[in-house]
């Protein structure tokens, strides 16, 4: 098993900015380090916890396979949901209106969006099926304990980096928009065939 690969798929859940990122940039801004580890912290067991429950999920849809390929039907349509969601996180990051006019607001919407995130859900149900498809995971709990732990460094390592050098990714994401959807088109469309591929070919 690929376990490790976890970190990959925790680092580029969260490089696209989002109020998440956005809020670790606030913080850090503002130069409250009980509030950053606190947040830190509650966004590190929450992406666990969403990975934990989703892949788990994924091992009980499993267990019935008379909707084995309505599950894949819907991996499908998640691939192209998740890149309209992505889409619409990165064009409501414009350079000329700043990002970083109400810190509170924005790092209260952090704390909503890590109890209630849609998006990271489509994303671990595709990533999960996608890796036991290709036998880098297993869907025994040690397996997916270790996974999520390595998908929760990987989250850590996007937070750091948005912490420290975060004002810099949104400029560069805002600056470049049409380069970047571009990119993120190609990518989700390439996964929707590799999972029409892989599960129906």
């Amino acid at each position: 098993m690929k376990t490790y690969l976890g970190v990959l798929v925790g680092l580029y859940g969260y490089l696209i900015p989002s109020t998440i990122t956005l809020s670790f940039i606030e913080l850090k801004r503002i130069n409250n380090n009980n509030r950053y580890t606190l947040f830190f912290i509650n966004a590190i067991l929450m992406e666990f916890i969403y990975s934990f429950l989703i892949l788990n999920f994924i091992y009980f849809l499993k267990e019935l396979s008379w909707i084995d390929m309505i599950v894949k039907f819907t991996i499908i349509v998640l691939c192209f949901g998740m890149f309209i969601w992505t889409c619409i996180e990165i064009k409501m990051i414009k350079p000329k209106s700043s990002p970083y006019k109400d810190a509170e607001s924005i790092i209260r919407r952090g704390y909503f969006w890590s109890y209630c995130h849609p998006q990271q859900f489509g994303y671990y149900i595709i990533v999960g099926e996608l890796f036991v498809q290709e036998k880098w995971l297993s869907l025994s709990i040690n397996s997916i304990t270790a996974f999520c732990i390595f998908t929760c460094l990987g989250s850590a390592l996007a937070f750091l980096l948005y912490s420290f050098v975060g004002k810099k990714i949104v400029d560069m994401f805002s600056i470049n928009s049409a380069i970047t959807n571009k990119i993120i088109a190609i990518s989700y469309l390439l996964t929707a065939i590799w999972v029409l591929y892989v599960f129906i070919l």
